[in-house]
């Protein structure tokens, strides 16, 4: 799942308080195009409920979620959509259908998934084509960058350096559980995204494991543009 948007570089001047939604929505973001990786779209329909009716534009690979969100896409009159992968180069990639399509991921599954949610199960599989960021983002604005892929963040970076020169902030959802084998850590993700330019802003739990209510599952994590004078 790949997230990429233009937004109001005023809105971090909100309140404490405000979820990372709120920030990203909270002023003139009508302006900016939106980039979001899909699934369903939950993300873009969640930039709605919170008022923003500008451009979005979407990646989902799996067959069967994108004619999910094409007729989403098509109800709403301004969401565009693209059956891609996102990662490092162009190409194509086997592509894990679980059980629950929010799980599906280029990654294979670690043993631990099972426990941390059983839905997370692997279904089947479908092989996708597979673009690289910088072939996708359209520059012509101040825009955001929003990656949940799965255990496959890196690989997206890795295909964008041009798009991450040119963007403001950059939304990851990062593990604290891994799921997926061959997957970073949060720690070495913040260290990366500190290497290429993007200083941690605000983090917000996104799970909780099922036998402990206190063990994060994983965090979306909100990065922002080093900025001369503050860092």
């Amino acid at each position: 799942m790949l997230h990429l948007g233009f937004f109001d570089t005023s809105a971090w001047m909100c309140a404490e308080s405000a979820s990372i939604l709120e920030l990203l929505t909270s002023s003139h973001s009508e302006k900016y195009r939106w980039y979001t990786g899909a699934n369903v779209g939950q993300f873009g329909l969640a930039l709605r409920r919170r008022g923003y009716a500008g451009k979005i534009v979407s990646f989902e690979p799996v067959s069967s979620v994108f004619e999910e969100l094409k007729h989403l896409a098509q109800r709403d009159g301004n969401w565009e959509v693209a059956r891609y992968a996102v990662g490092s180069e162009n190409g194509a990639a086997q592509i894990n259908v679980s059980r629950n399509s929010q799980f599906s991921s280029i990654k294979p599954l670690a043993q631990r998934s099972s426990t941390t949610d059983p839905d997370s199960a692997f279904a089947s599989s479908e092989s996708v084509e597979v673009r690289p960021l910088d072939d996708l983002v359209r520059a012509n604005g101040p825009y955001f960058i929003n990656i949940d892929t799965q255990g496959f963040e890196r690989e997206v970076l890795a295909g964008g350096p041009k798009a991450l020169a040119g963007a403001t902030g950059v939304l990851l959802e990062l593990p604290v559980i891994n799921i997926y084998d061959d997957v970073w850590t949060l720690h070495e993700a913040v260290g990366y995204m500190r290497e290429i330019g993007f200083i941690p802003s605000q983090f917000e739990p996104v799970g909780h494991h099922q036998s402990d209510p206190m063990a994060a599952i994983e965090f979306d994590c909100l990065f922002r543009k080093r900025t001369p004078g503050i860092d």
